[in-house]
């Protein structure tokens, strides 16, 4: 979710940064670095941004008309996010959807999100969106691509359907936030759809990376489960983010995080070869994880929201 779960809103436009695995700031368009933008997200080989006067702007591949943003999601948009080769915006209370939309037009919004939507969020093949009364609704492929013809549009537990403040979007699995607590369905993946007993309570915001679960405690610390969150496994928090975060941010499909501490610092982790750590003044949001939207580069690289007020 974009508005409630804390992992990527500034209050205020900052400039976008971004750096390489050797800790290395890497060029990005002026597009995203004069200060205004105010909320990010990242997926493969695209990104999105949203600006302080509601222009949105994605950067990267165009293979499914990612670029091409339609006349209605190019202002006055309030929330954005993007997934697997689409992009989803808020409007108005309104959900607008382009890009890869999928067979049958599966990815197209619903009449039930056409207005009174207060926050979204883009999985692998299906989007959430949060109603203002608390209510989920999921709409797009309960499965991969292929199958999204035969497939039921995804379903919403009864404990969803009212009541929630936070939403996330993984692959193939979807998580809500509720009194506290995570709620979590889907399709079943090294545990990702069972929630350890640390999250059922105290949890202040939520984020999916792949098939791994992430949740931001009150006390500051950061909660993982599902994908390579066993014995040994690349998504397990390190001990930086156990105390002190402020916001938290899943790698759009990829198996990767990263959390902000309340000293501006960004600590990363997951199954890539980048640095656990990566400090620049006066971070105010986080941005995640991408490939191929950097000038003069084809490598991945973590990014966030530097606070030009600071």
């Amino acid at each position: 979710g974009q508005t409630q779960n804390l992992k990527n809103n500034s209050s205020r436009g900052g400039k976008v940064i971004g750096w390489n695995k050797e800790g290395q700031l890497v060029n990005l368009p002026e597009s995203v670095t004069q200060g205004d933008v105010t909320q990010m997200n990242s997926s493969w080989k695209n990104a999105i941004f949203l600006k302080e006067n509601g222009d949105v702007v994605v950067l990267g591949d165009s293979s499914y008309g990612q670029l091409d943003i339609p006349e209605d999601a190019r202002h006055g948009v309030s929330a954005v996010d993007i997934n697997n080769g689409y992009s989803v915006a808020l409007k108005n209370g309104e959900v607008i959807t382009w890009g890869k939309t999928g067979p049958n037009k599966r990815l197209w919004p619903p009449d039930s999100v056409k207005s009174g939507v207060n926050a979204i969020s883009a999985g692998m093949s299906h989007v959430m969106a949060l109603k203002n009364g608390g209510e989920v609704v999921s709409f797009g492929c309960a499965d991969y691509w292929p199958l999204c013809p035969q497939l039921p549009l995804p379903y919403v537990p009864k404990a969803a359907q009212s009541g929630v403040s936070a939403i996330a979007a993984g692959d193939l699995f979807s998580l809500a936030l509720k009194d506290g607590g995570v709620i979590a369905w889907g399709e079943y993946n090294e545990g990702n759809i069972n929630p350890p007993d640390a999250v059922s309570s105290d949890v202040v915001a939520i984020d999916a990376s792949g098939y791994t679960g992430l949740a931001l405690k009150k006390d500051g610390s950061v909660i993982t489960w599902g994908e390579e969150t066993g014995p040994g496994g690349c998504m397990n928090p390190p001990d930086a983010v156990s105390s002190d975060v402020v916001a938290i941010d899943g790698g759009g499909g990829f198996p990767a995080a990263s959390a902000l501490l309340k000293n501006g610092e960004v600590i990363t982790w997951g199954c890539t070869e980048y640095p656990d750590r990566f400090y620049e003044s006066g971070i105010g949001a986080l941005g995640g994880f991408t490939y191929h939207i950097a000038t003069g580069t084809n490598e991945p690289f973590y990014y966030a929201i530097q606070d030009l007020s600071m």
